[in-house]
């Protein structure tokens, strides 16, 4: 078995915030991303996509509730879906 790089991500349960900033854990070689800035990037992805939503709930588009709602499912809730057991 192989551990994979790129979905691996480390956690670091702590008193002290700066002790989780300055690990610098590798795979392989390569760096593995801290859970904190994971999180950060799902919240990121999330906000752009509701940016979206936000300008699409103005009256001038005319898209009704229903709409909205579809609009939001697929754009941040597939987001969260995917990432529910990073998140959890």
């Amino acid at each position: 078995m192989k551990i994979s790089v790129e979905k691996s991500s480390s956690g670091v349960f702590s008193r002290y915030k700066k002790e989780s900033d300055n690990l610098n854990l590798k795979i392989y070689g390569n760096r593995i991303l801290n859970f904190n800035k994971l999180v950060d990037e799902i919240k990121e992805r999330c906000n752009r996509r509701l940016n979206i939503i936000k300008i699409l709930s103005n009256k001038k588009w005319g898209l009704n509730q229903n709409t909205l709602e579809n609009l939001y499912k697929s754009l941040v809730g597939s987001i969260l879906d995917y990432s529910f057991p990073c998140l959890n």
